[in-house]
């Protein structure tokens, strides 16, 4: 009794991990906030007026890396 038990879970758990693991995964899609971000992606310039000191200038680049 206790064979055919332990025999019918197993079966029955690997008949649910085979059909999980037909399912395709979904896309994903990045938040708002991601996508705002990687509008920023790239090399900007920019000069600032320092008053009686003069001109400031910048460069600034600007990277996204993947984390996992």
């Amino acid at each position: 009794m206790k064979r055919t038990l332990t025999v019918m879970a197993g079966v029955i758990a690997l008949s649910v991990t085979l059909a999980d693991a037909g399912e395709m995964p979904k896309e994903h899609k990045g938040s708002a906030e991601l996508e705002r971000v990687k509008a920023l992606v790239g090399t900007w310039e920019g000069k600032m007026d320092m008053g009686e000191d003069g001109e400031s200038s910048g460069l600034h680049a600007i990277r996204l890396t993947k984390s996992q």
